[in-house]
């Protein structure tokens, strides 16, 4: 089983046995979650955490697609997720996405969480670019395209509808010879 370690948490596939703890950090979140993405609203229930497990679990091998559960090192708690996921028109990108529970913010989670992962799509999966897309308001994913050495292209205007409207996201890259150079940065993020 794939498992990513840095100093303070743990990545790994996630298991139907996790599915109460997403559920309860979605519903911990669910103010957070629902001003930035589509799917919060639909997890209602425990059997929807379970339904995305499955259907990951299914999808993974087949699109090169990878979701992983953010772990505690110290104390093996649930802080959230972080996935690559195919993009259908540049079989040589990916794009990074994640969500930190609402009590685990402001903690460098998912900086940690979005450099491992980074480090896995370069050196393990030999992609070529990383996208990471951020609503312009949400100050913190925006913060963590910085922190992984990300360059912005542009802003994809009303790219993505959620309940409270249509959203504009900020549009960033990586590149695989950029990646080289941005190495220590992440490791630092990591440790």
């Amino acid at each position: 089983m794939l498992r990513l370690k840095g100093k303070s948490l743990y990545l790994r596939k996630l298991k139907l046995e996790d599915a109460p703890a997403i559920f309860e950090a979605v519903q911990e979140s669910r103010e957070d979650l629902d001003r930035f993405f589509v799917w919060s609203p639909l997890v209602r229930e425990v059997k929807d955490t379970e339904d995305f497990i499955k259907a990951h679990r299914k999808s993974a091998t087949k699109r090169r697609e990878l979701v992983l559960g953010i772990f505690s090192a110290e104390t093996d708690d649930y802080l959230g997720n972080v996935s690559l996921h195919p993009v259908p028109a540049s079989p040589h990108s990916t794009e990074v996405g994640y969500w930190v529970r609402s009590s685990a913010t402001r903690k460098g989670i998912a900086s940690a969480a979005a450099a491992l992962v980074t480090i896995a799509a370069f050196d393990e999966f030999r992609y070529h670019r990383l996208i990471l897309r951020a609503a312009t308001d949400n100050i913190a994913s925006n913060r963590v395209a910085a922190k992984l050495g990300m360059h912005l292209g542009g802003v994809q205007r009303h790219e993505l509808q959620v309940i409270r409207g249509y959203l504009d996201l900020n549009y960033y890259t990586l590149l695989a010879d950029e990646f080289a150079a941005s190495r220590q940065r992440l490791e630092k993020l990591i440790n």
